[in-house]
């Protein structure tokens, strides 16, 4: 592991949420939320920038969480790598980019206030590659419509 100041393993609290919570938290100086679900990384997969820090289980597939911007920090991941846990804080100016398939869980920060039926979805909708699937499927729609009131007209 490179960057010892922003990754530290979490072995002793890996199976606690509430406890991982609070040390990426403290770690990060921002108020963190873990996801519930684990994710298998994907190569060259760049990580949202709504990311503020990934608990990364040692012991999986082949992989390397690298994340860089004034130094260069990475945790590699694989059966020779030993076993256990780390989280890596990723600041706001830092990029995180994933080799192999290590697997992973992400923190977001938390909301404040609840979400509203409003809010439900919005920020997944508009997201990356969400933004242009929803962008084309109006595009789409919109191109049958125009098409249909040709032949109507």
């Amino acid at each position: 592991m490179g960057g010892e100041d922003e990754t530290v393993r979490v072995d002793e609290i890996a199976i606690n949420d509430r406890k991982l919570e609070e040390k990426a938290t403290e770690l990060s100086g921002e108020d963190l939320i873990i996801d519930a679900q684990e994710t298998i990384g994907k190569p060259f997969q760049r990580i949202d920038r709504s990311v503020r820090a990934i608990l990364i289980r040692i012991h999986s597939d082949a992989g390397l969480v690298r994340i860089y911007g004034r130094s260069i920090r990475f945790v590699a991941t694989g059966p020779g790598r030993g076993v256990g846990f780390a989280i890596a804080v990723i600041r706001p100016e830092e990029e995180c980019i994933v080799h192999g398939h290590p697997s992973m869980r992400f923190f977001h920060q938390r909301r404040s206030g609840p979400i509203t039926k409003d809010q439900e979805g919005w920020d997944e909708l508009f997201s990356g590659s969400n933004l242009l699937h929803a962008l084309f499927k109006e595009k789409e729609v919109q191109d049958v419509v125009d098409h249909s009131s040709h032949r109507l007209g």
